[in-house]
């Protein structure tokens, strides 16, 4: 807490009242749940949050948004395919649960995407044509590479015209507002969420 605390070792050595075998504090109880009985002075420290906190409405900003949430079927195959890299990983086949998070990508790029990619194209046809008055971004979330990669080379090829901006990890700078409102813009849900191949 900046003005307060020098670091976080001076907090820790000004506040923390109990500390366990290998000196890391204590500030839960047996629910987990922070307790505030942890802290030598609680009330202190809901001062000093009350006069660094600051409350601003920024909902004058959001632009106008049209939220569709859908919902695809799986193909019985690609549920298949799904359940065997479920069954490999409680298995031990696989070790890691990203590793077959990304394979389970890996087959929905390959054979369950087909509905999500005729809805996104019908979006953009309905958004030329002017169905939701005046032409807007549109922003499509994604995790993992592979999916980053189909919509790329899906939109790329259907619409090679269409101004396709990507925000992830790697490149922040095309946060700025576009010079047309045409763009696509292809967003990383979280940073890190890049699983880099080896």
């Amino acid at each position: 807490m900046g003005g307060y605390y020098s670091s976080k070792t001076d907090f820790i050595r000004q506040q923390i009242k109990w500390f366990d075998d290998y000196h890391n504090p204590v500030i839960t109880d047996n629910y987990g749940n922070i307790s505030r009985f942890a802290f030598r002075d609680p009330d202190l420290i809901d001062r000093q949050l009350q006069e660094i906190s600051v409350y601003l409405n920024t909902s004058q900003y959001m632009p106008d948004l049209t939220v569709s949430h859908e919902f695809f079927n799986i193909s019985a195959s690609t549920r298949w395919d799904l359940d065997m890299i479920d069954d490999a990983y409680e298995s031990g086949k696989i070790e890691f649960p990203i590793q077959a998070r990304m394979m389970q990508e890996e087959v929905l790029v390959t054979s369950g995407y087909t509905p999500k990619d005729l809805r996104l194209l019908n979006l953009l046809t309905r958004r030329d044509k002017g169905e939701f008055g005046q032409i807007h971004l549109i922003l499509i979330f994604y995790q993992y590479n592979k999916v980053y990669e189909h919509l790329i080379k899906m939109i790329q090829t259907v619409r090679p015209d269409l101004p396709i901006h990507t925000v992830n990890g790697h490149s922040k700078d095309t946060l700025r507002k576009p010079h047309d409102d045409e763009s696509v813009y292809l967003v990383q849900y979280e940073a890190g969420g890049v699983v880099q191949r080896t």
